[in-house]
């Protein structure tokens, strides 16, 4: 996520995120809101600010420059295989070929795509998302390598499907 974050100018806000998912003690079910409060009051968030500003030393960027924008298309590099499409509101088609769950009235349960970014088991053989962030399909073509031939290759739209 990190090495691919600068193709959306986005290596502070991959900082913030990697930082965040470090962070053994978050329980925030949106990363959007957590990382929007880190930003605006990082002191309130020492492990968080301190992991932070270490890997935007690093890369030799402000960590203060970090946008929200692209977060799901950072999130799609972090977990591939946990980009889901909606089959039906609530339930998505994980691109690891399983299938995930929402709540009905959850913000997310009717998005077209997502990533789960945290998942837990539940009987019947569905996991549950616990935490996860909308993704378009725009910026989900433009994160997501294509898969040709059984190797990694071109961004974009593979013939015939997404």
């Amino acid at each position: 996520m990190l090495e691919r974050a600068a193709d959306f100018n986005a290596v502070p806000l991959a900082c913030g995120v990697a930082a965040l998912l470090e962070e053994r003690e978050s329980a925030e079910r949106s990363l959007h809101d957590a990382l929007a409060l880190r930003l605006r009051q990082p002191q309130r968030f020492p492990i968080w600010q301190r992991e932070a500003l270490r890997l935007s030393k690093r890369a030799g960027v402000a960590l203060s420059d970090a946008k929200l924008a692209p977060l799901g298309s950072l999130l799609a590099l972090a977990y591939p295989e946990r980009v889901g499409q909606l089959i039906e509101p609530g339930k998505f088609r994980l691109a690891n070929g399983k299938t995930a769950t929402l709540p009905l009235n959850d913000a997310l349960a009717h998005q077209s795509y997502l990533v789960a970014v945290a998942l837990s088991s539940q009987t019947g053989g569905e996991a549950r998302i616990t935490a996860g962030e909308p993704l378009s399909l725009e910026s989900l073509l433009c994160s997501t390598p294509v898969f040709s031939n059984g190797s990694r290759g071109q961004r974009g739209r593979k013939k015939g499907g997404v």
